[in-house]
């Protein structure tokens, strides 16, 4: 795997992740999650961003224009996603009330979110999860 799929692999996995907290964040009302889809968002950006370029740089470098077209394509339309993320979040920073139907909907998803509380002197302290690339599944 190159560095380009790598960077497109992880632009997946974090817009995922976004969508999760975005729903999280309405579901609990909750600021904090609301604003790190956000953090995510602009961090989301410029990871397109360096895909789209690194897919021109190598259409001038090894002429794999299919590949390099798949790729900016891959990357415009995860950052749709990302900002659709960002806009369920801005209704809890907003405090808008979401339709009643959208909680019903999330509270039977089969994704559970949990809280975990960092200690300090952790590695983690201070971090996004975006920062930590956390992965949004597990056991």
């Amino acid at each position: 795997m190159d560095q380009l799929d790598e960077m497109l692999l992880e632009l997946k996995d974090s817009s995922e992740l976004m969508i999760d907290l975005a729903y999280s964040s309405l579901l609990y009302n909750n600021k904090e999650i609301a604003e790190e889809v956000v953090l995510m968002e602009e961090m989301l950006d410029e990871l397109a961003n360096n895909i789209q370029r690194q897919a021109i740089a190598r259409v001038m470098q090894d002429q794999d224009e299919g590949k390099a077209f798949t790729a900016i394509k891959l990357a415009a339309a995860v950052e749709e996603i990302s900002d659709a993320a960002m806009q369920i979040a801005m209704v809890t920073i907003h405090d808008d009330e979401p339709h009643p139907v959208i909680r019903l909907s999330i509270k039977d998803a089969d994704t559970t979110i949990t809280l975990a509380e960092i200690k300090q002197g952790s590695d983690l302290v201070g971090k996004s999860l975006g920062e930590m690339r956390l992965a949004s599944q597990s056991g």
